[in-house]
């Protein structure tokens, strides 16, 4: 990995807390969550198609683009130049020289899409990733291993991963500042591939 790779991916958990209060409240990044088995994903999206038949699909890319753009305002809210106070909390709470802190502060968009693609990682979205191009505002090629669907669904013979592409569609509208951008999964481990490869481009 990059050094902003690697340096946000053992920074992560001594920014993200997870707490659980006596009422059974788990809070996650100051938020509320509940955690299930990935198999249930595979199995959720099933059965909501058997429900509402194709058009499920379109509402679960909607709702994977709409977790991209939340994403992407959350990580420019928090690293938008860190603030003193937080740098001295992650001072004191890691031990990391501020060498290590500054460099995650970069906020030029690839370096966003790599501290994003840290923290999918970090909280189980896909594992090992990298970007096997990149062209500002034109085209992004990343590949993951163990995406949270490609686990879930098992080996299908098809695509699977349509909530996670579509988020990263999402990701790159907000920082590209794009309306149209298209996504494709050119590659995916529930193909029998050895990596989910998605293809993400500026619609022209």
């Amino acid at each position: 990995m990059s050094d902003i790779q690697d340096a946000f991916y053992d920074l992560a958990p001594h920014m993200i807390d997870i707490a659980v209060d006596d009422d059974g409240t788990i809070e996650y990044a100051g938020q509320r969550f509940v955690f299930f088995h990935t198999d249930m994903f595979a199995e959720l999206f099933e059965n909501m198609r058997e429900v509402a038949g194709p058009v499920i699909d379109t509402k679960i890319k909607e709702f994977g683009y709409q977790a991209g753009q939340y994403i992407a305002e959350r990580m420019d809210d928090a690293f938008n130049g860190l603030q003193p106070v937080m740098m001295l909390r992650l001072l004191v709470g890691t031990g990391f020289d501020i060498g290590t802190l500054k460099t995650i502060a970069p906020t030029d968009n690839r370096s966003q899409f790599e501290k994003i693609a840290g923290y999918g990682k970090y909280v189980g979205w896909l594992g090992d990733f990298s970007f096997e191009e990149y062209e500002d505002n034109e085209r992004l090629v990343l590949t993951a291993k163990n995406t949270f669907e490609s686990y879930s669904y098992g080996e299908t013979g098809e695509t699977q991963c349509m909530f996670l592409r579509h988020t990263f569609r999402g990701i790159v509208a907000y920082y590209w500042d794009a309306d149209e951008i298209q996504v494709k999964e050119t590659a995916c481990q529930c193909k029998g591939d050895t990596v989910c490869r998605m293809v993400i481009e500026r619609d022209t």
